[in-house]
């Protein structure tokens, strides 16, 4: 897993990242005009690929995303968090990246398989979705019911 739902610390939590599930992590600041042109655009985008963990993180503090998040109801349609940790910070370091808004496409073999202005990856975030199976709960096939015939008799 790239990113874990431990190392951020969430304002809107609307999905938890299940097991290989693809992500996209997008770096935004409160203050950036062209990342708030992006909000209903990530909204878009949780609506459109339900297979892909996405989340909106802020180097920011909890209270100034917070706040922002309160005064922008948009928001609320996707994953917002802070970065508290600097692990997405050191991401963006990692990959050379000093502008937002900047995301991350991971695929679920936890690889950066992309990344850019989320504006232009509707095509590959597509690819991610369409790749992504949930996993289903293991049952047990063979497991046997056992029924005695004395039980049986009573009825």
């Amino acid at each position: 897993m790239f990113l874990q739902d431990s190392d951020i610390q969430f304002i809107n939590k609307t999905s938890s990242h299940k097991p290989n599930q693809p992500q996209m992590i997008e770096c935004f600041a409160t203050w950036c005009g062209p990342c708030r042109m992006m909000v209903p655009h990530l909204g878009q985008l949780t609506q459109k690929y339900p297979n892909v963990h996405i989340v909106s993180v802020s180097q920011e503090d909890f209270g100034t995303v917070s706040q922002f998040s309160q005064s922008n109801p948009q928001t609320k349609a996707y994953n917002l968090a802070v970065d508290t940790n600097g692990k997405v910070g050191a991401i963006m370091n990692q990959f050379g990246v000093n502008g937002i808004p900047h995301a991350f496409l991971v695929n679920s073999d936890g690889k950066v398989v992309w990344h850019g202005h989320p504006g232009q990856c509707e095509q590959e975030i597509a690819k991610l979705n369409n790749s992504y199976t949930p996993q289903q709960p293991k049952s047990d096939n063979n497991q046997r019911t056992t029924i005695s015939f004395a039980s049986l008799m009573k009825k």
